[in-house]
């Protein structure tokens, strides 16, 4: 493209123009003046007695050294005239540098400014990159010489014996690329020249030699070929060569058409593209990649989804994923990805709907701008170490379905805020380092089918409000600091069938309303200080697989018979008490419980 429209006006060289015109004009001046009198001039004097000397003048052109009819009038009007404009060029000389100071200072503030944006956002990739058709197809029609075929699970290193020496090879047994085909030279030059400073505009051009994923991806497209089988979009293609030499593609179990010359590069393994042959979406899980998450994604505009799962890849989640408009599912759980959550992810705020970076090393706070995504459906950060606060701002997450942060380094409380997202049905927040009490607002989320907490150094009581998650299947609030009784509200969550709140330090009696809880399989309450007899109306739990109450002293009494009768009625096979030992523990018939030794 051509910078003409981005010249601007030079003060300096308008200064010049100015200064010749002023000039003329005052040669003009003269010219008038001296035709004027014939009277002798008079020398002037300065302070000193002195003669003051005449500056130095350009004659006119039509005056001659015989002209000597000049009065003392006319030369003293002219010696004012050279006199002013002398002063008159000294304040154009100050003006210009004025200007020249004022356009140094502006662009030095431009550039702190634009130094400063760098700072605070990712540099804006030509993600709409314009290619001339013309161009493109001349490069199509070429052919050059192509790459010899590289084994990689045999590579052999004497170069000697290929045509052209695979450029990958090349890497693999001297770390350096040295033989390079003259066509492929000439073609590489090229696409280096015309093409990768679009999709490069601040980076420096590669150089042939160099191993690095660019240079090998822009000397395969210069080689056989290979840009014959691209559609127009030749910057998608060389985006896919770069994906695979940065996740070493080579080493893939299966690569199925990838890096092949006469193939399009939507036909190869788990690529999907759409009607106009524009990568939508990336599905590589699981397939034992390396290495680091190229900033090229960013350059498949129309992308969608990408997922890349349980794979070794390493590094930072690049800034610049976040300027894909259009992406919906970003997946990159179970890799050794580091770093923080970048506060740019707020650009996705109209497209996201998944984000999974679960089971990697990411580490920092979790960005408050987290709340711009507001369409979001599925936020998965689980098994980090990310630190600090929950946001409150989580709570703008309305359309939020499912919620994964266990496993990190949060401290302090669950925002309140949470009970704005209705929509939830799992929440996932177990062995954190949180603490303070379980939030009443949580007793909103009537959605909600999966809440665990367990392991988190929470404190307080069950909140009542709880009693209204009636659509609640799994509740874990095991290995906290819970006080306080059961909420007899918890018989109205009919649909629970888990509840493990074990070793806490709950007291009170166990509720008869958890009669009502018919569909519970499995409900573990050991290790707390409940008190009381176990109720009759647990004999209501027909579903009822375990149940553990043990190491809860003042439990004390007979096992009732309804209950025991699960195991003939019901599909009871392990009920456990505390053995009982003076006042403590629970008298049950060995073909009923198991018992466990107090404490």
């Amino acid at each position: 493209m051509s910078n003409d429209n981005n010249k601007q006006e030079d003060p300096i060289l308008n200064g010049s123009e100015v200064e010749v015109v002023e000039e003329e004009s005052i040669d003009s001046q003269v010219k008038e003046t001296s035709d004027v009198g014939t009277e002798t001039s008079v020398p002037l004097e300065d302070s000193h007695g002195g003669p003051i000397e005449d500056p130095p003048q350009r004659p006119p052109s039509h005056y001659t050294t015989n002209d000597k009819s000049t009065s003392s009038g006319d030369g003293r009007s002219m010696q004012w005239l050279y006199i002013a404009a002398i002063f008159f060029c000294l304040a154009v000389l100050v003006a210009i540098l004025i200007l020249i100071l004022h356009f140094t200072i502006g662009q030095k503030d431009d550039n702190d400014n634009k130094a400063t944006a760098t700072a605070e956002q990712p540099t804006d990739p030509p993600t709409q990159v314009w290619l001339d058709p013309e161009w493109v197809k001349s490069i199509q029609e070429r052919e050059t010489t192509p790459l010899d075929p590289y084994d990689h699970s045999n590579p052999d290193c004497s170069l000697g014996n290929y045509v052209q020496p695979h450029v990958i090879l090349q890497c693999h047994c001297q770390e350096q690329i040295t033989v390079v085909a003259d066509d492929i030279r000439f073609l590489y030059q090229e696409l280096v020249d015309n093409l990768y400073p679009l999709l490069h505009p601040n980076d420096t051009r590669p150089t042939i030699t160099s191993c690095h994923a660019r240079n090998l991806a822009l000397l395969w497209l210069a080689s056989g070929s290979t840009t014959r089988a691209a559609s127009e979009w030749l910057d998608q293609r060389y985006v896919m060569a770069v994906l695979y030499n940065e996740w070493s593609g080579t080493d893939w179990d299966e690569q199925n058409l990838w890096w092949s010359d006469n193939a399009h590069e939507c036909t190869w393994l788990y690529v999907t593209c759409n009607s106009d042959q524009q990568v939508v979406s990336l599905g590589m899980d699981e397939m034992h990649l390396y290495g680091t998450i190229p900033t090229e994604l960013a350059l498949l505009s129309e992308l969608r989804g990408i997922s890349v799962t349980r794979n070794h890849l390493s590094g930072t989640v690049p800034t610049e994923l976040f300027l894909l408009t259009k992406l919906k599912v970003l997946s990159f759980y179970d890799n050794e990805l580091t770093g923080s959550i970048p506060s740019h992810i707020q650009q996705l705020s109209s497209s996201l709907l998944q984000l999974r970076l679960e089971k990697n090393e990411l580490s920092g706070s979790l960005t408050t701008q987290i709340g711009a995504l507001s369409e979001l459906m599925e936020l998965s950060l689980g098994f980090n170490a990310i630190q600090e606060d929950i946001p409150s701002e989580i709570g703008y997450l309305t359309q939020l379905v499912s919620l994964s942060l266990e496993e990190n380094r949060f401290s302090k409380v669950i925002p309140t805020s949470i009970g704005m997202c209705t929509q939830l049905r799992e929440v996932y927040l177990s062995e954190c380092l949180l603490s303070g009490p379980l939030p009443s607002t949580m007793g909103l989320l009537t959605e909600l089918e999966v809440l665990q907490l367990f392991g988190s150094g929470l404190a307080g009581s069950v909140p009542t409000e709880w009693g209204n998650m009636v659509a609640l299947h799994r509740l874990d609030i095991n290995d906290n600091k819970l006080t306080g009784p059961f909420p007899s509200e918890l018989g109205q969550v009919t649909e629970l069938y888990y509840l493990t709140a074990n070793e806490n330090l709950l007291t009170g009696s166990i509720p008869t309303e958890f009669g009502l809880l018919t569909n519970m399989t499995r409900m573990e309450i050991f290790g707390n200080d409940l008190s009381g007899t176990v109720p009759s109306e647990l004999g209501e739990m027909t579903l009822l697989d375990l149940f553990q109450l043990y190491h809860n002293p003042r439990i004390t009494g007979t096992m009732p018979d309804e209950v025991c009768a699960l195991h003939e009625t019901g599909d009871l096979t392990l009920l456990m008490v505390q053995c009982p030992r003076g006042d403590e523990g629970v008298e049950c018939p060995d073909d009923c419980c198991r018992c466990r030794p107090g404490k």
